[in-house]
């Protein structure tokens, strides 16, 4: 079975949420209710980190896309940081990366994004 982790650190004012593994529709309710939670929290600048995530179907794009949404309507910041060139190029053949801001590492999005 496929597996996903989702873990949260503060760096610079912003939470960054670290993946690890793969998301698939099994996954997808996990993550957002993770992400979700920060941003309900009032957590209104996000970096995420997918330096070791091998895998995003489009169900983990709907959820990134809720994400940005809610993010947006509270007036906050999202990065996407650190993705393998094939998790990149599902958001590009979705459509998505142009609905996106992509950094080379988590620093470069919390630099670009203060």
């Amino acid at each position: 079975m496929e597996t996903m982790e989702v873990t949260d650190s503060k760096q610079a004012g912003f939470v960054v949420m670290r993946l690890v593994g793969t998301i698939n529709a099994p996954q997808a309710p996990e993550l957002q209710a993770k992400l979700m939670a920060q941003v309900d929290s009032g957590e209104h600048r996000m970096v995420i980190d997918f330096t070791e995530l091998k895998y995003v179907s489009s169900a983990g794009l709907r959820v990134f896309l809720h994400v940005a949404r809610s993010l947006h309507r509270a007036q906050g910041k999202l990065g996407m940081a650190s993705l393998q060139e094939y998790v990149y190029d599902v958001f590009h053949l979705a459509g998505f990366a142009e609905l996106f801001e992509f950094f080379p590492s988590v620093a470069e999005a919390i630099t670009a994004l203060q």
